[in-house]
């Protein structure tokens, strides 16, 4: 199965606004600029390597010390982030949220 490409800000979150606040009279307010999300990569996945009646964690951040925010029994297929950092990849997690999983329990499909 093929990427989905261009998704644009589908696993990245809310776009940031970066402006600044009213300046005094006369003082350089310099350019106002506006954080555009950008083009995501969706690639699919399916979990693996996970014992039978476990589960595995979705995480708030690309370490074992964060919090748990979801989790996937084994076999579920999910979409995530195409790109890898540091191990983990970005994907869903409950709430309209997105959490990091390792990339050692996903199987690209």
């Amino acid at each position: 199965m093929k990427p989905l490409t261009t998704v644009a800000a589908l696993l990245t979150t809310a776009a940031i606004t970066v402006v600044s606040a009213p300046a005094a009279a006369g003082a350089d307010t310099g350019p106002r600029r506006t954080a555009r999300p950008a083009a995501v990569t969706v690639c699919h996945y399916k979990v693996v390597k996970v014992d039978r009646g476990s589960h595995l964690n979705i995480r708030k951040g690309r370490s074992l010390n964060t919090r748990v925010i979801g989790r996937f029994h084994r076999g579920a297929r999910i979409s995530g982030s195409c790109v890898k950092s540091r191990g983990w990849v970005l994907v869903p997690a409950a709430k309209g949220r997105f959490g990091w999983s390792s990339a050692r329990y996903l199987r690209r499909i």
